[in-house]
């Protein structure tokens, strides 16, 4: 599994804590100060080379050898 799955569930998860009359305040507003962090992370493009590093080492992983 990549990031870009991984994140979105993240993300999801974030915004439903952020946003749940159930989850005490404090808790609800770290929720969406990370999810805040996380878009700044996925705008500023370090997400895609994240991705594509994990994308090269599973490929690597898979076929030593090759490349």
């Amino acid at each position: 599994m990549y990031l870009s799955v991984s994140t979105r569930i993240i993300a999801n998860a974030l915004n439903t804590a952020s946003t749940s009359r159930e989850i005490p305040h404090e808790f609800r507003y770290h929720a969406k100060v990370l999810n805040d962090r996380l878009a700044e992370v996925l705008r500023s493009g370090l997400f895609d080379d994240l991705d594509n590093f994990f994308k090269m080492l599973e490929t690597h992983v898979r076929n030593p050898g090759q490349g």
